[in-house]
């Protein structure tokens, strides 16, 4: 499965220097596979997956604010050993949203972030990298739009494209965020 991994990250194509970069540090990391999917790879950091939730009709994105980073972030985190990192993204946004009934709204990766993660002396664990590959997913037509807060959220709140500003993202997601808004707006123009 980790070729797998290997072909879907070395086939993504970056729109940004950010993307740039994050993807050549990733393609960097693999050579350490299998470890680097494990949370205890610091150095310099290991592989997660992640994505951002959108409503069933693609207006309204859900955001968590994050307890131990204290931002609104997209649902993510480790992948515990697992190289299917659709499967890991999948597993995050249900756990932190508590919600089920969605499916992948583009069937590439969104995009690839590197970030630093602060040390967290509670779980003992140094400052490292989070090496993350986020994905896009929607409600199904019908679907409980009613998240439920996990123990990794202060709160989750769904949010309109034109409001997104009150809530002061990280460039990186911001810029992922813009992607998913017009890979939506095209999908929808090409069903209409």
């Amino acid at each position: 499965m980790s070729a797998h991994l290997e072909k879907i990250i070395t086939a993504f194509t970056p729109e940004n220097d950010k993307e740039i970069f994050s993807r050549d540090a990733l393609c960097a990391l693999l050579p350490a596979l299998p470890e680097c999917l494990y949370r205890t790879h610091f150095a310099p950091g290991h592989i997660t997956g992640s994505g951002f939730l959108v409503s069933a009709d693609g207006q309204r994105i859900l955001l968590n604010h994050h307890k131990f980073l204290d931002k609104w972030l997209h649902f993510g985190g480790h992948a515990d050993g697992d190289s299917d990192i659709l499967n890991v993204a999948r597993r995050e946004v249900e756990e932190e949203s508590g919600l089920s009934d969605f499916t992948l709204a583009y069937d590439d990766i969104l995009s690839i972030d590197v970030h630093d993660i602060p040390a967290n002396k509670a779980k003992q664990e140094p400052a490292h990298k989070h090496f993350d590959v986020i994905f896009l997913f929607r409600l199904n037509e019908g679907a409980d739009e009613t998240p439920r807060i996990s123990d990794e959220s202060i709160k989750l709140k769904w949010a309109r494209w034109d409001g997104l500003a009150q809530f002061s993202l990280e460039p990186h997601l911001q810029s992922a965020l813009d992607k998913a808004h017009k890979i939506l707006k095209n999908t929808q123009a090409d069903a209409a």
